[in-house]
């Protein structure tokens, strides 16, 4: 317990001391654990040089948990001088771009087999290199645990980098992606066949703000004895706030749409990602935006489906942010949907919908919220309270 004091009296004071450095308290999810963090993140640049060294203190239960420090790992520590953790290291000059740090959503070519794919609350290293008109791009999942022992370990089991050709009128890229940690025991279909390996080519030609392109992907298991394939043909727009995309795509050998994307972690911890052998060849479509409103909001909503009429899935989430006006200290409300068959019957929600809505009240900015969550369950809304923090750890 004295510990906690000790640690609550350093973020009180530095939030009046270091009022403009990011400060965090509250639960977050690291590789399908939870954790109540207490952090502070200050960042700096210095030409091209970025730099982030936090100071970070968890424990596995907010009231009766060990306390621990730096990153969150099975290796936990006491040792105080863990607690600096390095949050950032960057440089960019020259065509060549280098980011050690909190990872980010990718998508390779038009997201036919990788969409906005992110591990969250995990660091990683991304590094790019542009020599010419070519490309080259590696995301490398390991990250800096602790300094005492020195701990380097490897924080996700998907790797990925591309190759990409710009032209004047026409950008090439191929692209390769694997699942280290690819076995049965994350299928919902213990009979089926897990994804190993994932690639494609893929060739665009800029329109204005719009690319319209092809991407031929592939999905191998193990051994490359179940190879999935499928075409995607479609649009990709940047205007502005808005990124609009859709097309169609054709699927065979049980190629699986979409796999590696936002929630394929969530899935992959509930056993229930699909293998090469649960979809039959189809055809289907793809139709969807997003927005960009930041600082005061930004969403993406995602209609997909086969062309056989079978009901569609959608899939959406959304951030809205009220300023601080006055006496008003703002409002952030963030909300998610998700349903397989979101238009059955004439219903937005039904028992098959995973909804939420969360509306949270700044305490200390973003970084210490109290609020109300309220989550569809099954057939109706439940309402429940909550206090914590908003920003990833």
């Amino acid at each position: 317990m004295r510990k906690y004091i000790i640690v609550i009296s350093v973020i009180v004071f530095s939030i009046f001391v270091f009022s403009n450095v990011p400060i965090s308290i509250g639960t977050i999810e690291r590789n399908n654990e939870k954790y109540f963090v207490y952090e502070l993140s200050p960042e700096f640049s210095l030409g091209p040089v970025t730099v982030g060294i936090g100071f970070t203190v968890y424990a596995t239960d907010v009231v009766y948990g060990q306390l621990y420090y730096g990153v969150p790992s099975s290796t936990p520590s006491t040792n105080i001088i863990n607690a600096f953790v390095l949050n950032t290291l960057g440089f960019k000059a020259n065509g060549f771009e280098f980011r050690y740090g909190k990872t980010v959503p990718v998508t390779l070519a038009l997201g036919f087999n990788m969409r906005r794919y992110i591990n969250e609350n995990t660091r990683a290293f991304d590094v790019k290199f542009k020599p010419g008109n070519f490309e080259i791009y590696a995301h490398l999942p390991y990250e800096l645990t602790k300094f005492v022992p020195f701990e380097f370990v490897q924080s996700d089991s998907i790797y990925f980098g591309s190759l990409m050709y710009d032209t004047s009128f026409l950008d090439f890229q191929i692209y390769g992606i694997t699942d280290t940690a690819a076995t049965k025991t994350y299928l919902f279909n213990s009979t089926s066949t897990p994804v190993k390996y994932a690639g494609g080519v893929a060739t665009y030609i800029p329109f204005g703000f719009l690319k319209l392109g092809f991407e031929y992907a592939l999905q191998s298991d193990e051994k490359f004895s179940s190879l999935g394939n499928g075409i995607f043909a479609g649009v990709y727009g940047n205007i502005g706030i808005l990124e609009p995309i859709g097309g169609i795509y054709y699927m065979q050998n049980g190629y699986i749409p979409f796999l590696f994307g936002k929630n394929y972690n969530e899935k992959k911890y509930t056993n229930s990602l699909e293998g090469l052998k649960d979809i039959k060849d189809k055809a289907g479509y793809f139709v969807g935006v997003t927005i960009d409103l930041e600082p005061y909001g930004n969403g993406e909503f995602y209609v997909y489906g086969s062309l056989d009429g079978a009901t569609p899935t959608a899939e959406g989430n959304v951030r809205i942010v009220l300023p601080e006006v006055g006496n008003f200290s703002g409002l952030y409300i963030d909300g998610f949907y998700y349903d397989s068959t979101p238009f059955q019957s004439g219903e937005f929600f039904d028992e098959d919908t995973d909804a939420y809505l969360k509306i949270s009240y700044p305490i200390i900015g973003e970084n210490f919220v109290a609020g109300v969550i309220y989550k569809w369950e099954k057939n109706d809304w439940v309402k429940s309270l909550f206090v914590g923090g908003l920003t990833s750890f």
